[in-house]
């Protein structure tokens, strides 16, 4: 985005990045050619109409022609699958789909995909896919997803449900708790993906994969099946059952455990300590490995002073699980985690491991909770503050507006802007405030 923005702005100056502007760059996935076919688009509407819509249709305009007919359904989701799993590509002249059911596909080189504006490789070998391959795979499974497997429909299910509940921010859904269920859609990803490559036994530190951790129960091998992400009624801890019910739908229920889809479970509301966690089948033993995931929204870095805290609020182990060991992640994408040793059992990924633990969805909307002030949709802002619905909309609306008028630098500036419109910050929501 930093390599356009000079661009636009010489045809609009002043021009202040949006949210809106900000999601469409991330769908156009770092691709060169397309970047600077949207940015042509941006500086041709009129700087007062610079709004989400218009954004969008600059955006789908660029990717309406740009169909992959060289690859199949099938093929687009094995290269989705090797971003999300962090493979790594070792030879640039390797061809990935050999097998692929297209012709034009099984002589398709890395080097030529790159060159095409279908991935990006970095000098390690990490793969990073544009995103809106996965808008166009989940356009074309009506009409070419007949033959899939049943793997490859659980990652295209996994991406779909990706799509309708993390790419908008929603306006009565507060920003953690949309990180929150990025996390569990994520693991849903990362473990179908898998399937998609072939594995069904995995490490569990494959499925940790750009986090820090050191510890041997990291490479404990376990069985994997179809995730789906189920946010529960009830709270993890040692009076959970292993049959639990759906948040919403306490008709509906699972066995989070054994059950014939691996729950990737979004703790029940006000559930301390854990916010994610799911069950692995040793593949060995009659074992468990359970992952738990705490997510924070921390300004300050994580030190080990700190780490005893955060650990105090994990809760004891369900009842009925027997011959269990657990791994608890940390998860500060705000803030570095300063912690040296890292304690057994214990994962982290801060600010600066989210693009290697992320990868291709580091920059997605739902990866982050921080709010920009100066770009942010209403939704967005409006989580600041406190009152009612209608009166945080309205200081939402007088933000934008003031915003149109130079950029808001520090917190003192923001607080005495949302004053003279009678509105009251929630400090509860300070650390996501971004400048």
């Amino acid at each position: 985005m930093k390599a356009i923005l000079p661009y636009v702005s010489k045809h609009h100056p002043g021009f202040v990045v949006r949210e809106s502007f900000a999601q469409n760059v991330y769908y156009l996935g770092g691709v060169p050619r397309l970047l600077t076919q949207f940015s042509t688009r941006v500086i041709h509407i009129n700087r007062e109409n610079l709004f989400e819509n218009q954004l969008r249709e600059a955006r789908m305009a660029v990717l309406c022609h740009l169909v992959y007919s060289q690859l199949s359904v099938s093929d687009i989701l094995k290269l989705l699958a090797m971003s999300f799993t962090n493979t790594p590509v070792n030879n640039v002249l390797a061809c990935p789909f050999r097998e692929s059911l297209f012709p034009s596909a099984r002589s398709l080189n890395w080097s030529q995909m790159v060159s095409k504006g279908m991935c990006l490789i970095h000098d390690d070998g990490r793969l990073i896919v544009p995103f809106h391959l996965v808008s166009q795979v989940l356009a074309r499974q009506g009409s070419e997803g007949d033959g899939l497997d049943e793997f490859k429909l659980a990652l295209l299910a996994s991406l779909k449900d990706l799509s309708t509940y993390n790419e908008i921010p929603l306006p009565r859904v507060p920003a953690w708790l949309s990180w929150e269920s990025f996390g569990a859609h994520f693991y849903c990803v990362r473990i179908n993906s898998f399937l998609v490559l072939g594995h069904k036994e995995v490490l569990v530190s494959d499925i940790l994969r750009g986090t820090q951790l050191k510890c041997a129960i990291f490479e404990t091998w376990v069985h994997i099946r179809v995730a789906t992400v189920f946010h529960a009624n009830e709270h993890y801890g040692p009076d959970i059952p292993q049959t639990i019910t759906r948040h919403g739908a306490g008709h509906i229920a699972a066995d989070w455990t054994d059950g014939a889809c691996l729950q990737v479970v979004l703790n029940g509301d006000g559930g301390p300590g854990v916010d994610i966690f799911f069950a692995l089948k040793r593949k060995d033993d009659t074992g468990y490995i359970v992952v738990l995931d705490q997510r924070k929204r921390l300004g300050s870095q994580i030190s080990l002073s700190g780490l005893s805290a955060y650990m105090s609020k994990i809760p004891d182990k369900p009842k009925f699980m027997n011959n269990v060991e657990f791994v608890v992640g940390l998860m500060n994408i705000y803030s570095p985690v300063n912690v040296d040793p890292i304690p057994n059992s214990l994962f982290f990924a801060s600010t600066s491991k989210s693009p290697y633990f992320h990868e291709s969805l580091c920059d997605h909307p739902g990866c982050t909770i921080a709010i920009d002030v100066n770009s942010s949709l209403r939704a967005s802002i409006q989580q600041l503050f406190l009152g009612t619905r209608q009166k945080r909309n309205d200081i939402a609306e007088s933000i934008i507006e003031h915003r149109k008028k130079g950029q808001i630098d520090s917190l003192e500036q923001l607080m005495s802007v949302v004053s003279q419109f009678g509105g009251e910050l929630d400090t509860l929501a300070l650390e996501r405030i971004k400048f």
